[in-house]
């Protein structure tokens, strides 16, 4: 029954009517194109977001009106689809273009809904117009990037590729005709045009003139390296040349863009030239810069197999980009073996717990759409199956949210026929059929789906400049909840809002933008302060209403909590940068521990040959003293990069906890005070002792050095296991249990433009000669190899807080401890010596001869390699370095093997995690040892791997 009929007998139509009113607005103003029609298919209504959209009046689009804002080419199958459904009466769909108000046409789902009455008779059809043109595009676009990724993998000529290309960005563009140019080797002329689309008259011109800055558009792009935008030729008097043979085909712009290689060097431009004059438009840029990507590529990769290598990284970045999850998967066993990061915005779970198990995927699958998911696969690994699934369906993440997914997959067959691979695009859909589900909704219930939505909402009515901000959006913004009053002045809500001082004019900049119709969304992120005083990351998104005038008059939308997003990214920023750090910090102390190997070994058999007292002897030991020093700084910068990582053991924390304060308390000043709490009793980790005491000791000296006059130390141990993924500073640390390690000063505090970079390697605020500014670095670098986390906390005048998150594994009795053996020795073996420092051959030689042993040298492992296949039986065990030039000490350990099986080898290295984690069954050696070795370890290392072989 239409509104208001019979309604004024009882009164209720002015009850009804404001709540019509209301929801008249919401269908008017949701961001969707709405419609409905009569049982014939006479369309009697078009939502307010239709008529702006296209910009027809209501009386002209009425009716049959609204098929002249089709695309003339697509109207006809909307018409037959549309004829079926009004036969059938089913609900339906169907995807044409529909031109917007400026002209421009935009692809659209047209989806129609059939009302019955209760007597079953047809009467009324709703429907719904998406916009679905950025996912059209985007297909087009990844369609397209595939076909020319294809062309360069199967190393097509690079002309036909370029052209290929070429083509296909004219098809994309309407009207428009793109070209290549392609500088020649010396990076002087262009040597080459390619563009399919001009006439050849143009593209057989090949101009040798050098590049500069006074020439054509693409010229001066190439010679200054950058984008040229030439709006009219026929206006712009620089480009009179460019003019005659352009504008007598009717091209009137052009935008030309270096193409640059992957080292920064310029190889060519691309350029795109349009009919109508003006900028280029947001979708021509993106493809200007897609292709101009892929152009980069395809040089590349016909000039070296290292930019073939880059490429592919490039593809996948590309695809690392896209809100879009790509996956790759091998089905026998199923593993997965790509995955793009936005996996873990929607499915809420790492992609590294994706790859530990495939599973995870399936298990997350709504549990009403679990079997016919299945169902679609197991259709695709069967051998007479169908090659690809295209399906919708729920996931529920461990949060128990609900998103709905949108996948496309094919099964890639191996050469008997049977699937061996799926890959797939899965796209996050939630919001979409959120749309259809509100649609279909009464108001009530799009009500309360607003309220339980984990977004806030705002309203604001720009006319009488009433602001509604609801109970959620509140908390975002960090106010505290009113009284039921939501709808205040903006004013009063603006100065209760308080925005980091650094996004207040980011802000207005955005805002006015919006209002005066510079930019067609309001999306913003900012900073807003919260009652505890921390600022914590918003996203404000927006849509207005306009008069007829273009004012805006109405503008509502929704505020996100992004806090944790934005913590996580800046956390893994932080991380890949101290990696690289680490990695820089690990190859210098390589250099420096055969240094260090020298200086201690002689130094130590010097001190044999010298006596108690003299005064060489001081000298001697003051050497081995600086040199332990050398020595104890190498394995921090070792520890730092991850490379000095010995055989990981159970840990009794607390046990190294007390050693450490126990050595600490001597040396503590008097003015400085500890307080201790260890509540770990027997609960232990996964790692190093001595790495352990490494981190609390650091940790603890650091405390002290903040509190130059005094004051408290606070150190605590306990277990405590994380229901939920934690973020720290460091990083994300997965649920579990953990030792917490808190070490607390009331020292003067980190400056908050310092507390970034205070696990930096060699950073530090202490004067000179004080320290080295690896402490942080170290304690970073141990704990997170072990798998967990450090958090810092700091208050300038008050103190900081330093809590280390350390992974649980049961528990451990007290250690025990060893008496060292006798320094075994030799009975006249010949002992295999190689290595590329000289000295520590010598060095070596020396020490094996002093004990029983007879050594043959080798500075370079091919020699090595050629005396030892002249006579394999001559030599009882070999001892080698690791990283050598020409054979690697892997290498010759694999050619001595095949050779001689049985032969004891000792391999010495200044990376003993690294060196292990390499070790095959060919190439391992029987033991390793660390450098740099004393006469000792090194006597020990080479009685032990005889006496096994013996054994053996």
């Amino acid at each position: 029954m239409p509104v208001g009929h019979n309604a004024a007998a009882d009164g209720s139509a002015q009850d009804a009517q404001p709540a019509v009113d209301e929801f008249r607005f919401a269908v008017d103003h949701i961001p969707g194109l709405l419609w409905s029609s009569q049982a014939d298919g006479y369309v009697d209504f078009l939502n307010l977001r239709w008529l702006e959209y296209t910009g027809m009046s209501h009386e002209r689009a009425i009716g049959w009106g609204w098929q002249e804002a089709l695309h003339p080419d697509d109207l006809p199958s909307l018409l037959q689809v549309w004829q079926q459904l009004l036969s059938t009466r089913s609900a339906g769909e169907s995807e044409a273009r529909l031109r917007r108000f400026d002209g421009v046409y935009r692809w659209y789902l047209f989806r129609a809904t059939p009302v019955f009455d209760m007597a079953g008779a047809l009467i009324k059809w709703y429907g719904q117009t998406t916009d679905i043109d950025d996912f059209k595009q985007a297909e087009a676009l990844l369609a397209g990037e595939k076909r020319l990724l294809e062309m360069i993998a199967q190393s097509s000529p690079l002309h036909a590729t370029l052209e290929a290309m070429c083509r296909m960005v004219d098809h994309m563009v309407p009207g428009a005709v793109s070209s290549v140019s392609l500088l020649s080797d010396d990076a002087v002329y262009f040597s080459e045009l390619i563009a399919p689309g001009l006439p050849s008259d143009i593209t057989d011109r090949r101009e040798r003139s050098p590049i500069s800055e006074r020439a054509g558009p693409c010229s001066v792009a190439a010679y200054e390296r950058r984008q040229v935008i030439v709006q009219d030729i026929l206006q712009d008097q620089r480009w009179n040349n460019f003019a005659v043979r352009f504008a007598p085909i009717g091209l009137r712009s052009c935008y030309s863009t270096p193409i640059l290689s992957s080292d920064g060097s310029v190889l060519g431009t691309f350029a795109l030239q349009t009919r109508t004059p003006g900028k280029p438009t947001d979708h021509q840029q993106k493809i200007i810069d897609h292709f101009t990507h892929l152009t980069a590529v395809a040089i590349e990769s016909k000039r070296t197999d290292a930019a073939l290598r880059e490429s592919e990284e490039r593809f996948r970045r590309m695809a690392e980009t896209t809100l879009d999850v790509i996956w790759i998967t091998d089905l026998h066993p199923e593993v997965v073996r790509y995955v793009s990061p936005s996996f873990e915005q929607i499915w809420g779970e790492s992609v590294d717990a994706l790859y530990r198990d495939a599973r995870l995927w399936t298990q997350l699958i709504h549990p009403d759409d679990a079997v016919r998911v299945f169902a679609l696969f197991n259709r695709g690994i069967q051998a007479d199956g169908v090659n690809r699934y295209d399906t919708e369906y729920r996931i529920v993440r461990a949060d128990g949210t609900i998103r709905w997914i949108y996948e496309r997959a094919v099964f890639i067959p191996d050469e008997q026929g049977e699937a061996k691979r799926v890959s797939g695009i899965s796209t996050d859909i939630t919001e979409r059929k959120m749309t259809e589900a509100a649609l279909r909704e009464s108001q009530e219930r799009f009500s309360l789906a607003v309220a339980a939505s984990a977004d806030g909402i705002w309203d604001w009515d720009i006319r009488s400049d009433a602001l509604f901000i609801s109970e959620r959006a509140q908390l975002i913004f960090g106010l505290e909840i009113g009284t039921g009053i939501t709808v205040r002045p903006r004013a009063q809500w603006r100065q209760l809002i308080k925005l980091h001082s650094d996004d207040a004019e980011p802000y207005t900049r955005l805002l006015d933008a919006y209002l005066s119709g510079a930019v067609p969304v309001l999306d913003g992120e900012w900073r807003v302060q919260h009652p505890d005083g921390a600022f914590r990351w918003i996203r404000v998104r927006g849509l207005g209403v306009r008069d007829t005038d273009g004012k805006a008059t109405r503008l509502a939308g929704s505020v996100s909590d992004i806090d944790t997003q934005k913590r996580t990214e800046a956390a893994l920023e932080k991380s890949r940068r101290l990696e690289a750090m680490g990695t820089l910090a690990g190859g210098i102390a390589h250099d420096f521990n055969n240094i260090l190997g020298v200086i201690l070994g002689y130094g130590e058999m010097g001190m044999q040959h010298t006596r108690k007292g003299s005064r060489l002897r001081r000298s001697l030991e003051n050497i081995m003293s600086a040199g332990d020093r050398g020595r104890s700084l190498v394995d921090r910068i070792l520890s730092f990069s991850r490379s000095g990582i010995g055989e990981r053991r159970p840990v009794h924390v607390e046990e190294v906890v007390n050693e450490a304060l126990n050595l600490i308390a001597a040396t503590l000043p008097a003015d400085i005070r500890i307080e201790t709490t260890l509540d770990a009793d027997r609960a232990a980790m996964m790692g190093d002792a001595t790495q352990v005491h490494q981190v609390v000791m650091n940790l603890i000296i650091n405390a002290i050095q903040a509190m130059p006059d005094g004051g408290a130390l606070r150190v605590s141990l306990r277990p405590q296991h994380l229901p939920h993924p934690h973020i720290t500073t460091t990083g994300m640390i997965p649920a579990g249990s953990y030792l917490l390690l808190r070490v607390a000063d009331s020292g003067c505090g980190i400056e908050p433009d310092v507390l970034d970079r205070i696990f930096d390697p060699f950073f530090t605020t202490k004067d000179v000669g004080v320290g080295t500014g690896l402490g942080l670095s170290l304690v970073h670098g141990i704990v997170t190899d072990v798998g967990g986390a450090v958090d810092v906390s700091s208050t300038v005048g008050i103190g900081s807080i330093f809590t280390v998150y350390l992974p649980q594994t049961g528990e451990v009795e007290h250690r025990r401890t060893t008496r060292t053996p006798a320094l075994p020795r030799g009975a006249g073996q010949r002992v295999l010596i190689v290595d590329d420092e000289e000295l520590l051959v010598r060095l070596a030689a020396e020490i094996l001869t002093d004990l029983g042993y007879r050594p043959i040298c080798f500075n370079a492992s091919i020699a090595a390699l050629a005396a030892f296949h002249d006579d394999p039986s001559q030599f009882d065990a070999m001892l080698t370095d690791d990283r050598m030039p020409g054979m690697s000490g892997f290498a010759l350990i694999a050619a001595i093997r095949s050779m001689r099986p049985d032969l004891p080898i000792l391999m010495m290295t200044g990376f003993i995690e690294e060196t292990a984690s390499r070790k095959t069954q060919l190439e391992s050696p029987d033991a390793i040892l660390k450098k740099p070795l004393s006469a000792t370890e090194l006597a020990q290392g080479l009685h032990g791997i005889l006496a096994r072989r013996l054994v053996e």
